[in-house]
């Protein structure tokens, strides 16, 4: 099979102010495959809130939310999404939420979680959850997490997966600091045996 490109955004919505429209609209124009949230609603209303956003984003939930401690990974209607898990524990205890797809025959595990902010602890926690990922099906993983002073350190990948670009998406705001916007990443899924 041929590789597959597909896009990919991490947006912690704990450092955006901003409402669900703008949000939504923010993911819309970056038209990702996958969007993967960190702070995303967990209290009152979480799954109507959860799928607002989706539904503006003009995309489907396909995990996480309140039982992923606030991660939510949203899929393009291009992908089978064949399942999700809302919540694993990660290597530090920290909740994870995850969806396992389908796209042009090509199967990916897709994941959001929180990595916190100090480099050599994240850079771990990020290689010992990917490594995880493998056993929910899929030849390739993807860990999304929240965005520190390195952008591109916010979304980690299995091996037969390149990055083929990476850059902040626009915020919700003209004045919006790099800290509230996106991440997005042009990924090529290689080539499945």
């Amino acid at each position: 099979m041929n590789p597959v490109p597909i896009r990919v955004l991490t947006w912690d919505l704990g450092a955006v102010r901003a409402d669900a429209a703008q949000i939504a609209a923010a993911i819309r124009a970056v038209r990702p495959d996958f969007a993967c949230l960190q702070g995303a609603p967990t209290r009152l209303r979480w799954r109507s809130r959860s799928a607002g956003v989706a539904r503006q984003a003009e995309m489907l939930t396909a995990g996480g939310g309140r039982s992923g401690g606030g991660n939510l990974v949203l899929a393009s209607f291009r992908m089978h999404v064949f399942g999700s898990q809302q919540s694993i524990a990660g290597p530090d205890g920290s909740d994870v939420a995850l969806a396992v797809a389908e796209v042009s025959r090509v199967r990916v595990v897709v994941c959001a979680t929180r990595l916190g902010t100090a480099s050599p602890e994240r850079s771990t926690r990020a290689s010992e959850l990917v490594d995880r990922l493998k056993a929910f099906g899929g030849r390739h993983q993807i860990l999304c997490a929240e965005p520190t002073a390195n952008p591109a350190g916010a979304i980690q990948v299995s091996p037969g997966v390149r990055v083929l670009d990476w850059w902040l998406g626009e915020g919700p705001t003209t004045t919006a600091t790099e800290r509230e916007r996106p991440v997005v990443a042009d990924l090529l899924l290689g080539t499945v045996d």
